[in-house]
């Protein structure tokens, strides 16, 4: 009896510790079987779930944050665009103060040497470079810094700068022509900017001109092709039209 009860005693004791032994030892075993009964035993697999919920995390954190970086950058680039278009707006704006002051100069420039009470002498007074511009009723207007050059492919460049002198508000609206003649002497020749019939000196389709509205001021371009080269022109008349077809100003320049 006492050999029995001490090999019962044992073998309690012996599974005891192999349990414990395999309740400290406790993982997950992943096991793999193929189509033909072949088995693949996968080791540490609550290891390998961590690792890839691990790296899963961060990856999201890693894009969470770039995404958060990205959003402040593009709201910082829009600040800087947007500060750019008002320093673009307010150099605008001193252009067109600068403009305007400059233009006011050369106007009040041109009536104090226009009303002088000096006379020059006859004998040695130069001639005036430009012939005495035609003054009509209804909206003042005044040309003023009028060029032609030779521009690339033969081309002729025209510039001159138009300026309301009478009520800014509404804008003055119209059409504008170049007549270009030719020098004293010389062969008749006529041609005129842009293109269009003339009779007795003057365009038929006054709204086939080029077209401006000014409030103050406005610069208008011209950047064609004549026939004839810019040298065989003596003077250019510039006619400036109201939207109705009304001439407002007429005004010849030497070239």
């Amino acid at each position: 009896m006492e050999d029995l009860s001490r090999n019962m005693e044992q073998k309690v004791t012996s599974r005891s510790a192999f349990t414990g032994y395999w309740r400290q030892r406790k993982e997950w075993t992943m096991l793999l079987v193929g189509d033909h009964g072949q088995v693949a035993v996968l080791k540490g697999y609550r290891t390998w779930c961590a690792i890839i919920a691990g790296l899963l995390l961060a990856s999201l954190l890693c894009a969470t944050l770039a995404i958060f970086a990205l959003q402040r950058s593009r709201a910082r680039h829009a600040d800087q665009a947007v500060a750019l278009d008002q320093a673009r707006q307010e150099l605008s704006d001193l252009r067109s103060e600068n403009e305007v002051l400059l233009a006011r100069t050369m106007l009040a420039e041109s009536r104090i040497a226009t009303n002088s009470p000096e006379k020059s002498d006859p004998a040695t007074a130069s001639p005036s470079p430009t012939a005495e511009p035609l003054m009509v009723p209804g909206p003042k207007v005044s040309i003023e810094g009028f060029s032609a050059t030779r521009g690339d492919g033969g081309r002729i460049q025209v510039r001159f700068r138009l300026i309301n002198t009478g009520d800014i508000a509404p804008p003055l609206n119209g059409f504008t022509f170049v007549v270009f003649k030719s020098a004293e002497g010389g062969a008749e020749l006529v041609e005129v900017l842009p293109t269009v019939q003339l009779v007795d000196g003057k365009p038929v389709e006054t709204r086939r001109g080029r077209s401006f509205s000014i409030s103050r001021f406005n610069t208008v371009r011209f950047n064609e092709r004549l026939k004839a080269d810019l040298g065989s022109f003596g003077s250019a008349t510039v006619l400036v039209f109201g939207e109705k077809g009304e001439l407002l100003r007429e005004q010849t320049f030497k070239l």
